[in-house]
């Protein structure tokens, strides 16, 4: 598998990789590399989620229409009744850019 440089998922990688510079080749993002998230990790990834999203100003139903990801599975990973999965987050993460 060819390796993937800094683009798009940034934010993604830098909590899965956060060693990584910017700018430098990595390992592509597994989910393997989510179960190794720590718990801090995880938090600090959905608060920064949810933090590009208020600040462009869309709520969970555009996000869910940008994402495909149900508007009641971001209400509960934004509240933190669950952890994202690793698609669910990639896909979050990938609807705004």
């Amino acid at each position: 598998m060819s390796p993937i440089l800094w683009g798009k998922n940034d934010l993604i990688t830098h909590f899965a990789c956060p060693r990584v510079e910017r700018g430098t080749v990595n390992p592509p993002f597994t989910e393997n590399a989510m179960k190794e998230l720590s718990k801090e990790q995880i938090e600090a990834a959905v608060a920064t989620l949810k933090s590009v999203a208020d600040a462009r100003k869309h709520n969970q139903s555009e996000l869910e229409q940008l994402s495909k990801v149900s508007q009641s599975t971001i209400s509960k990973i934004f509240s933190r009744v669950i952890d994202p999965s690793y698609d669910n987050l990639k896909k979050l993460y990938q609807a705004l850019g």
